[in-house]
């Protein structure tokens, strides 16, 4: 696709499909998997598991030991830290990408933030070995996710 149709996308859609239904082109429409061939693709979906949010209902919690990465796929999630709102998770944002990425690490970074489904939401669900295989062996996702962790960390 050319990126005037990915933009265009990007745009016009409120969400993406269900997991069963995402294609590998449907996931290079988002920036995190933008770039990616076929097959890293279809490895990172063959990766996910689909979760829904109902309005209110918490994905994850600061301080907690989760380390799963979470994608929005539909809906919206407030991310507070201390009770203060830090930001908002929209279809096409990670969530959790600093726990998953420092457990696999060693390091053990527990959750910085907390994130409460703002309106019912559907999210694809990584586990951590997932997330640090598929960085490993996907290059350019590990870089990303990596950009993302450092930029999320200098926020908080």
């Amino acid at each position: 696709m050319k990126p005037a149709e990915q933009t265009n996308f990007r745009w016009t859609r409120k969400h993406l499909l269900s997991l069963e239904q995402l294609s590998a082109d449907e996931l290079r429409f988002l920036p995190l998997f933008a770039g990616l061939d076929e097959q890293d693709s279809r490895r990172i979906i063959g990766a996910a598991s689909e979760r829904a949010l109902a309005a209110g209902e918490q994905l994850l919690g600061r301080w907690e030991g989760s380390r799963e990465l979470y994608l929005v796929l539909e809906g919206e999630a407030t991310i507070t830290q201390d009770g203060s709102e830090i930001a908002r998770a929209r279809p096409g944002d990670t969530i959790g990408e600093i726990a998953a990425l420092e457990w696999a690490a060693g390091f053990g970074y527990a959750r910085t933030a907390t994130a409460i489904a703002a309106t019912p939401m559907r999210v694809l669900v990584f586990a951590c070995g997932d997330v640090v295989e598929l960085a490993r062996e996907i290059p350019m996702l590990g870089e990303r996710l990596r950009g993302i962790a450092r930029s999320r960390l200098h926020q908080s």
